[in-house]
């Protein structure tokens, strides 16, 4: 079968920035192996400047320059793709993620029945949550950077609600769907009762599945943060979770992966920052909390590996999500979570059986359930051993692979019917 991936993240595994799609390349390199499978891989971004087109480990990548950000409908793309579905001539097109306009521009461009759409993050969603908690001042343009790209907290939710139209667009018109969680297949339901929607699943790196949590090897009272820089990650809560902790415990440490964005790198680092910042840094000032929270920058496999070990416990504090990979990694490692109970979530975590839930908003039960793990060591290694193995059962990569595959065999199997009723 040749499929055609269309993404929003580059896969060529020789780019530097990888790391943001890296469960994707994780899932392209199990098909590399399948000798049913020739893969191709497509991408569009205005951030590039020319046609690239590379050949990697036999997977096709397509990179093409765009005119128009991925907010916005680029019509001039529709004669490309068309240009490359007929060079390809693919079994099944398979449009991953629908927070760019790129699928949609595909379905116009082709208007093929093999079409099928992975959910990953609603942008539509993301769109009416963006804002939650943030105090009104802090929403506006305040930055340099954010009056440039209109890229303050209100500006951008405003921008997802209104990109959110392909999206929509994308979930009514297709006839396959591949969705993660109860949470997505819902929303997905709403928009389209006719779809078939297929089981897709995380698919976290072979590096975690090498490794496994050890309490006496991990930093006492000590918490790791997959990602804080916007605010649906959620860390204004944590921000004021933590000095309830650190009245119990006053040694605790934050450890998050990503940039230091208080970091003061000269003059221009100035109109790097963006207003939701100024929130933040205004709560660590408020309650001194700056030699307490650690920015790891950004993290390769083995790094991020590392980091989930070293913790005491990982914290996903989300005011939205559907099943982010930073919680399957650290399932698989059997790190004792603490997530808030938000779209997804519970279908992956359960409470008070292989980890803790709690209301998004309610920081303060944040702060007791992070306390209880820090107290109890029995605790810590139950919820170890059974998050461990929920999570290797349901992201066992052989069986990840296969729930993509079957549903691309079930859709060739499909199409081949309707073109012999055809004839």
């Amino acid at each position: 079968m040749k499929i055609l991936w269309v993404v929003n993240q580059r896969l060529d595994i020789e780019h530097k920035n990888i790391f943001s799609g890296s469960w994707l390349v994780s899932l392209m390199k199990e098909f590399q192996s399948n000798s049913d499978i020739e893969l191709y891989t497509l991408f569009a971004c205005n951030s590039l400047k020319s046609i690239e087109i590379k050949e990697i480990a036999g997977v096709k990548h397509y990179l093409l320059p765009r005119e128009k950000s991925t907010f916005k409908y680029d019509k001039s793309l529709e004669k490309t793709y068309q240009k490359i579905v007929e060079e390809i001539n693919p079994d099944i097109i398979h449009i991953r993620g629908t927070e760019s306009s790129n699928g949609l521009i595909m379905m116009n461009a082709v208007k093929r029945r093999n079409i099928i759409v992975s959910t990953q993050g609603l942008i539509g969603k993301i769109g009416e949550h963006y804002t939650s908690e943030v105090p009104f001042f802090y929403t506006l343009n305040l930055t340099i950077r954010d009056i440039l790209l209109q890229g303050g907290i209100r500006s951008l939710s405003k921008k997802y609600q209104k990109a959110a139209w392909y999206e929509k667009e994308m979930l009514t018109r297709a006839p396959y769907v591949m969705a993660r969680t109860n949470w997505d297949k819902a929303c997905v339901m709403h928009l389209n009762q006719e779809v078939i929607i297929y089981e897709d699943m995380e698919f976290p790196r072979k590096a975690f599945f090498g490794n496994s949590w050890e309490y006496d090897k991990c930093e006492p009272q000590s918490i790791f943060i997959g990602n804080a820089e916007t605010p649906i990650k959620g860390f204004h809560f944590v921000l004021k979770a933590l000095p309830l902790i650190l009245k119990v415990f006053p040694n605790t440490k934050i450890y998050i992966a990503g940039k230091d964005f208080f970091k003061k790198n000269g003059f221009l680092s100035q109109f790097k920052k963006q207003t939701y910042w100024l929130y933040l840094n205004k709560l660590i000032k408020k309650y001194d909390l700056k030699n307490h929270i650690t920015f790891l920058g950004i993290l390769d496999e083995e790094k991020m590996c590392q980091a989930f070990l070293k913790a005491n416990v990982f914290l996903l504090p989300s005011v939205i999500e559907n099943s982010p990979n930073t919680l399957a990694e650290a399932g698989v490692l059997g790190v004792p979570i603490v997530a808030s109970y938000v779209a997804g979530i519970p279908d992956l975590v359960k409470n008070n059986e292989n980890g803790f839930l709690y209301a998004h908003d309610e920081y303060y039960i944040m702060a007791d359930r992070i306390i209880k793990l820090f107290k109890d060591k029995e605790l810590c290694l139950k919820f170890s051993r059974v998050i461990k193995e929920d999570a290797r059962k349901k992201h066992d990569p052989l069986k990840s692979t296969n729930l993509v595959y079957q549903a691309y065999v079930d859709i060739f199997n499909k199409k081949n019917k309707e073109a012999l009723c055809k004839s």
